[in-house]
C-alpha cells in the first residue's frame, strides 16, 4: 500500500513569508511528518531550504543572520516602502516621500530591466541555498516559476536548486529574469501564488496551503494611470488564487495581511503569527491527517 504523503503549498508573499517558518516550527514540534514541498516566491526560498536541512530553528537562525546580514541590507529594499510613509501621517513630508520613492521606481522601472543586478540577485540566493541538484534534498521539492516567454506556468522539479529558487522569486522589476536556453523566468507568483496544484503532482496525499497574501485593500482611489494598472492585475492575482486554494485539504493563512511585502524588519513578528495560526489550526490539522489515515488504509 502507497504511504500517505503530507505536502506543504507554501505561497508567496515575500516578508510575509517569514511565516512559513513558524507554521514549520509548530508542524516539527508535534511530529506532524511532512514529505513534499511546492514552494512559490519566498515560499521557495523558505521551502528549499527546509527540504535541504529540516529542522525549522536552524532555518529560522539562517533567515535571520541574512536578513540582519550587511549584505541584505545593501538591497534597501525599504526605499521600496513607500506605504509606512502613509501609514505614519498624512502631513506634507509624508505624502511628498511617498509620491518621489514611488515615481523614482517607476521611472527606473523604464529604464532598466531591473532595480537589482544578476550579479547581487546570484550572491543573495548563494548565501540561503545549497549549490546542489533538486533531486538531492532529503524532502521532495518543486518550486514554481512563470515562463514569461511562453506565457505558462512551470514547475521546476529537477536542476539546480538555487536557479530553481531563483526563478521563481524573480519579482518582476525588482530581480532580473532567470534566462534558461530560450526562456526567460520570473516570480511564480504571477501565475500560482500558492501551488497546491502542483503538490499534489508531487504525490501528496494530503496538502496544507500556506497563504500569506496580501488581501484586496480597499476602498481604491488614485488618479494615476500606473496604480490602476497593478491594482487590476493584484485584483485578478487575488481571484485566482482564492479558486486555486480549495483544492487544499487545509488552508493556514497567518494574520500577515497589513506587513507590507518589503519590509523585512517584521521577521520575528511574521514567524510568531505563523506559529499562533498552526496553533490554532492544530486540531484540525491532527483531526485531518487521521482521518486521511484511515480512508487511506481501507
Amino acid at each position: 500500500m502507497r504511504k500517505l504523503k503530507v505536502g506543504l503549498a507554501l505561497g508567496g508573499g515575500a516578508a510575509r513569508g517569514a511565516a512559513h517558518i513558524g507554521i514549520l516550527k509548530v508542524l516539527e514540534r508535534e511530529n506532524i511528518p511532512i514529505h513534499i514541498i511546492a514552494g512559490t516566491s519566498i515560499g521557495a526560498i523558505i521551502g528549499a531550504m527546509y527540504a535541504t536541512h529540516p529542522s525549522a530553528v536552524e532555518i529560522e537562525r539562517k533567515a535571520y543572520e541574512y536578513i540582519e546580514s550587511k549584505q541584505f541590507k545593501l538591497l534597501k529594499f525599504d526605499f521600496l516602502d513607500a506605504e509606512k510613509y502613509s501609514r505614519k501621517g498624512s502631513g506634507f513630508f509624508y505624502k511628498f516621500t511617498h509620491h518621489i520613492k514611488k515615481n523614482i521606481f517607476y521611472n527606473l522601472s523604464l529604464t532598466k530591466r531591473s532595480l537589482i543586478s544578476g550579479k547581487e540577485f546570484k550572491e543573495h540566493i548563494e548565501a540561503l541555498i545549497d549549490d546542489i541538484d533538486i533531486g538531492e534534498t532529503r524532502l521532495k521539492f518543486a518550486a514554481i516559476t512563470l515562463d514569461i516567454t511562453m506565457g505558462s506556468e512551470v514547475v521546476l522539479k529537477k536542476g539546480s536548486l538555487r536557479r530553481a529558487v531563483s526563478a521563481s522569486c524573480a519579482i518582476p522589476g525588482i530581480l532580473p529574469p532567470v534566462k534558461v536556453k530560450e526562456h526567460e523566468f520570473v516570480d511564480g507568483g504571477s501565475i500560482d501564488l500558492v501551488p497546491v496544484q502542483p503538490a499534489s503532482e508531487l504525490g501528496a496525499n494530503v496538502i496544507i496551503a500556506v497563504d500569506v497574501s496580501k488581501d484586496i485593500d480597499g476602498p481604491f482611489n488614485s488618479n494615476c494611470g500606473i496604480d490602476v494598472v497593478i491594482r487590476a492585475e493584484k485584483i485578478t492575482s487575488y481571484t485566482l488564487n482564492q479558486i486555486r486554494i480549495r483544492e487544499a485539504d487545509i488552508v493556514l493563512k497567518p494574520d500577515v495581511k497589513n506587513i507590507f511585502w518589503a519590509d523585512f524588519s517584521t521577521f520575528g513578528h511574521c514567524v510568531q503569527k505563523g506559529e499562533e495560526e498552526a496553533n490554532k489550526n492544530l486540531y484540525k490539522i491532527k483531526r485531518l491527517l487521521a482521518r486521511k489515515r484511515l480512508t487511506h488504509w481501507f
